[in-house]
């Protein structure tokens, strides 16, 4: 079974600083269809995104822009975005995990 999992697991506030999982991905992978996880590789790689990282520029993933009820970032803790200036956009997974827990 494919898996982005790179041997550097650490969890940092619901999220794997190693693959950039979070612990429900993780925790579910097992349960996903071959389809559903590669479409989790392919947004962590940054081949499939809605937008681009406002921080960084590189692609970024926002699950209700696509469409969904709810985000992948909803499983993960608050971050302190208080030194990030407001875009509207969700951030990448690596510049979003790389901040202080709330």
């Amino acid at each position: 079974m494919k898996s982005p999992c790179i041997g550097a697991c650490k969890s940092s506030g619901n999220m794997c600083v190693g693959c950039q999982r979070t612990t429900k991905e993780i925790a579910e992978w097992q349960r996903y269809t071959d389809a559903q996880r590669d479409q989790i590789m392919a947004e962590i790689k940054g081949e499939a995104s809605s937008h681009n990282c406002p921080v960084c520029q590189s692609s970024a993933q926002c699950d209700i822009q696509n469409g969904k009820q709810t985000c992948w970032c909803f499983d993960i803790e608050k971050r302190n975005t208080s030194t990030i200036e407001k875009s509207g956009l969700c951030m990448c997974r690596k510049c979003l995990s790389s901040l202080p827990i709330q």
